[in-house]
């Protein structure tokens, strides 16, 4: 269907073309369409016979273009061009032609004016001399038009063919983005928000440690210990840049591009359609800096229970979103956080046991991308698949309950709940 569409499109663009263009040389010469044409108008008038040329002598030019262009398009595994991105480059094809039809017709009438050129006698027998320099205008004109139309179409079809190919990938829609461990910090003007609630919600704000690392929040009732870091940085354009390299080199080496799709100058793609080699490098480029992360949060809360003596208390991770609109789907993100809280050591031993839950947050300035709004999501934290996570889950959701009052009687904004399954 989308390659009808775009032979369809050439060829309407090629007929308009030649309406226009033949309403300028029909009056500058009507014996070039009365004369050097066979009469199959019947007519005289410029205007008929520029509408009925202009047709005739261009749908067939509009065909083969489309043709060729619909097959440079659309053929093959690569990804295809629809219509709308080729729109622009016909355009400019056609401009290109209206230029040189303007330079030629001025160069033959100036040339048949000097006496320099004149028609071929077969012609100029059946025309007044004073015809003949217009004549020789159209017909250069008409020339022009041609040669740089086809001559034109050839070297689009090769652009957009190559455009396929795609030496410069320029990715911008990913469902899983990427955080670098050094960009995740604390915000104070949030952090300051949150302490305010955590002490009304009924926590304990801890005091930072000049011979331990600390964690942010005890909440003694429930035996948890809770680290807070926030994402301040969107990191889209890094992500990009590093997975853009990946692609590239998976193109130089394998002589082709991975599935995706293109829109405008840009090859969209995503990684849960790509080969397992992209698929796991473009992940290792996503791991590390959450491994960072919550590296730096499991050491915190460890250190934590140490110095208080309370090793039977649980550890929550909270993660707030500031401003990271890469991550701005909280059920992918997630899945990734998952990946690292999980992973074990060779002993078959959770490489961040002190880590029991962990909550993905945003209050207004990042939205989920599916949902338009605020997100909650929480994780529960296993050792083994029979082990009783009912405790950390029921305090998550006592502590959203809280956030949500909390947020609407501060900023006088009732939250609306929107889960997300």
């Amino acid at each position: 269907m989308e390659s009808l569409k775009i032979m369809l499109a050439c060829i309407a663009a090629a007929v308009l073309y030649g309406i226009v263009h033949d309403q300028f040389t029909a009056r500058i010469c009507v014996e070039y369409f009365s004369v050097f044409h066979p009469p199959i108008f019947g007519t005289q008038s410029p205007t008929l016979l520029a509408l009925g040329w202009g047709i005739v002598a261009t749908w067939w030019v509009g065909a083969i273009l489309g043709v060729l262009l619909a097959v440079a398009a659309r053929a093959g595994s690569r990804p295809k061009l629809p219509v709308a991105a080729l729109l622009s480059s016909i355009g400019k094809l056609l401009f290109l032609m209206a230029e040189s039809a303007l330079l030629f017709g001025l160069a033959g009438y100036l040339l048949a004016q000097r006496g320099m050129i004149a028609p071929p006698d077969w012609i100029a027998s059946s025309l007044t001399p004073s015809t003949h320099a217009r004549f020789m205008a159209d017909w250069w004109a008409h020339g022009a038009s041609y040669a740089v139309g086809f001559v034109g179409g050839v070297v689009l079809c090769v652009v957009q063919y190559r455009k396929r190919v795609g030496n410069s990938i320029q990715p911008n829609k990913v469902h899983i983005g990427l955080i670098r461990g050094n960009d995740v910090k604390k915000q104070n003007t949030f952090e300051s928000i949150f302490k305010e609630f955590v002490t009304e919600f009924g926590g304990e704000v801890l005091q930072e440690s000049s011979v331990s690392r600390t964690a942010d929040y005890f909440f003694r009732g429930h035996n948890i210990i809770a680290e807070l870091k926030c994402l301040m940085k969107d990191q889209t354009d890094a992500m990009n840049t590093k997975v853009a390299s990946i692609v590239q080199d998976w193109v130089r080496r394998n002589k082709k591009l991975p599935p995706g799709s293109i829109q405008g100058d840009q090859f969209i793609y995503e990684i849960k359609n790509q080969p397992k080699e992209i698929q796991d490098a473009w992940l290792a480029v996503l791991r590390k800096p959450v491994e960072d992360l919550v590296g730096a949060a499991h050491g915190q809360i460890r250190d934590t229970k140490e110095s208080l003596n309370l090793s039977s208390a649980k550890g929550l991770v909270l993660i707030f979103n500031d401003n990271n609109v890469l991550h701005n789907s909280p059920k992918d993100y997630a899945r990734l956080i998952a990946t690292v809280v999980r992973k074990r050591t060779p002993e078959g031993v959770l490489r961040y046991p002190h880590i029991q839950g962990i909550v993905y947050f945003s209050f207004v300035s990042v939205k989920a991308r599916d949902e338009g709004m605020s997100f909650w999501l929480p994780i529960q934290v296993k050792n083994k698949m029979e082990d009783d996570a009912s405790d950390i889950e029921q305090f998550q959701l006592e502590l959203r309950e809280g956030w949500y009052a909390f947020v609407g009687k501060k900023f006088g904004k009732p939250v609306r709940q929107h889960p997300v399954p």
